[in-house]
């Protein structure tokens, strides 16, 4: 019966998610940052529009303004220290960058959700880190549209409002669920929706961060504080993949600057 209903749920998911069904791949147009592989990539963005005209909080003059967005794991639950966005700004402070890094993760979200409210917490950033959409596979049935999602249309839109209204995206692979907990199941569906990111990325020359391999390569299932979310150490890891994607292209400037 237990795999029976495994079955189900990954099949239920399965029609939540547009597009093909295939192992995350390495598409050579894709600029991966993933700890091992780094890549240098044009800062591109498109015209803006009106819609994103929203009003923003003044920083100093200089101040490269980071948005992180997405669900629970950007928001940091479980972690003693405000999560991976606190992590990075230490980071990025501490090598000499005048950068802000503000956290918009609402633990639970869905990819619906977060297309509603991207352009207000996108107003006045420079930079967005987009990483969302593991509700959508483990609890469909509370989008929207129970059971279709509609996931990586959601993604998508993220992507294209970003680059119109002249914020600078980076976007994430999904994060894999403990490998050795209940949601296990999750993973495989997770990959299926990791490979139509890496597409979406390629095809608009979106840097991408592949956080679902950085915690597997760096201690998998040690990582994890519960059944998703992480450890300092595992929120450090997916601090320090942002960290190499931000330097690497050249998208922050020191203070001596």
């Amino acid at each position: 019966m237990q795999h029976i209903q495994k079955v189900l749920g990954i099949f239920l998911v399965g029609l939540s998610l547009l597009g093909g069904c295939q192992d995350t791949q390495h598409p050579t147009a894709v600029k991966v940052i993933d700890g091992r592989q780094m890549q240098t990539a044009p800062r591109q963005v498109a015209d803006d529009t009106a819609d994103s005209d929203v009003a923003s909080p003044q920083y100093p003059e200089g101040t490269t303004v980071i948005v992180a967005i997405g669900d629970s794991i950007t928001y940091g639950w479980d972690s003693t220290v405000g999560g991976y966005p606190v992590i990075l700004q230490n980071k990025l402070l501490a090598a000499g960058y005048n950068a802000v890094v503000l956290n918009e993760g609402v633990p639970g979200e869905r990819t619906p959700a977060t297309e509603a409210r991207f352009l207000e917490v996108i107003a006045g950033a420079d930079i967005a880190l987009i990483m969302i959409g593991i509700n959508d596979i483990i609890d469909p049935q509370a989008c929207p549209e129970p059971f279709n999602c509609q996931t990586i249309n959601h993604i998508e839109a993220l992507l294209d409002k970003a680059l119109i209204s002249k914020t600078v995206p980076l976007v994430s692979t999904v994060t894999p669920a403990n490998p050795t907990g209940p949601y296990e199941w999750a993973n495989y569906p997770i990959r299926s929706l990791n490979s139509q990111i890496y597409q979406i990325a390629a095809e608009r020359n979106v840097l991408l961060v592949d956080n679902y391999r950085a915690i597997m390569s760096n201690g998998g299932s040690t990582l994890y504080d519960d059944n998703l979310h992480f450890t300092d150490q595992g929120y450090g890891i997916i601090a320090q993949q942002w960290y190499d994607a931000l330097i690497a292209n050249d998208l922050l400037t020191t203070d001596q600057e």
